[in-house]
């Protein structure tokens, strides 16, 4: 899942030929096919992958009584080496 400016045909050519294994979708399919996802789906990930995470230690130091959380977006590039990759 990614965020783009680009029409979302061209998203998923995108990302299937990433994928390469030959299998091409319409954004028709790829509309139809998200109805099926279920809400609660996200609320499960976002409770094991966010809060569970996040909020799951309670050794934290606080900041006048609250506990500080940052999120750094920056990128950064590795180079492909096998030790990276391991």
């Amino acid at each position: 899942m990614q965020k783009s400016i680009k029409p979302l045909q061209l998203v998923l050519n995108e990302f299937f030929k990433k994928l390469d294994n030959g299998v091409m979708v319409t954004k028709s399919a790829f509309t139809q096919a998200r109805r099926h996802l279920k809400a609660t789906a996200f609320v499960t990930l976002n409770q094991k992958a966010v809060l569970d995470v996040i909020y799951g230690d309670t050794n934290y130091e606080t900041a006048w009584g609250f506990r500080l959380l940052v999120i750094d977006g920056s990128k950064i590039h590795l180079p492909n080496t096998p030790e990276i990759i391991q």
